[in-house]
C-alpha cells in the first residue's frame, strides 16, 4: 500500500454512518415452510383429513394474522355477521398445495379435493407434538373444531 492511499482511507473512515430505516423481516406467512406446515395442520383438522380448495382458501387466509383469526372465530361463533368482503382467498394456496403434493404430503383428486397422505399425517402429528411450533395457528384451529364444511361453504358465498 502506498502512502497516498491512507488519506483516502482516513477520509472514508471520517464519514458518518447514518441508518435511515431498518430492514423489515419476511413475515412468516410468506415463508414456504410456514405455508406448507399450516396447510398440513389445517387439513388434519378436517373430517377424513381432506378438504376442498375452496374451504382451505378461507382457513388458510384466516390463519395469517391475529385480526383475520379473531374475525373468523367471531363469525364462526355467531358474534360477527359477515358480509361481502369479510373473507378473502389465500393467494399462495395453489402453489403451496403443489409443493405439498410434490413432497408426497397430500394427494389431489381430479375434482380438486386435497387429502393428507401418510407422510402428511406424520408431519401433522409432529407439529401437534411440539408445544412451541405454530402455537397461535393450533389454538385457532382447535377453537373451530369440528370444522363444518357447510359453514365454510356459506363463507365462500360471501367471497364470490
Amino acid at each position: 500500500m502506498r502512502e497516498g492511499d491512507t488519506s483516502i482511507n482516513s477520509e472514508i473512515n471520517q464519514q458518518p454512518i447514518i441508518f435511515r430505516s431498518r430492514p423489515r423481516p419476511v413475515p412468516p406467512t410468506s415463508v414456504t415452510a410456514w405455508r406448507i406446515s399450516a396447510l398440513i395442520l389445517t387439513l388434519s383438522k378436517f373430517h377424513g383429513s381432506s378438504a376442498s380448495a375452496d374451504h382451505l382458501n378461507i382457513l388458510m387466509h384466516s390463519l395469517r394474522t391475529p385480526t383475520t383469526r379473531a374475525r373468523f372465530v367471531a363469525w364462526w361463533e355467531g358474534s360477527f355477521v359477515a358480509g361481502i368482503g369479510s373473507f378473502n382467498l389465500e393467494p399462495s394456496l395453489e402453489i403451496t398445495i403443489r409443493l405439498a403434493h410434490a413432497d408426497g404430503l397430500v394427494s389431489v383428486s381430479p375434482k380438486g379435493r386435497i387429502k393428507l397422505l401418510e407422510p402428511g399425517m406424520q408431519f401433522a402429528l409432529a407439529i401437534a407434538r411440539e408445544d412451541d411450533v405454530l402455537t397461535e395457528e393450533k389454538q385457532f384451529l382447535e377453537s373451530i373444531v369440528p370444522i363444518s364444511t357447510a359453514k365454510l361453504t356459506r363463507a365462500m358465498a360471501l367471497i364470490r
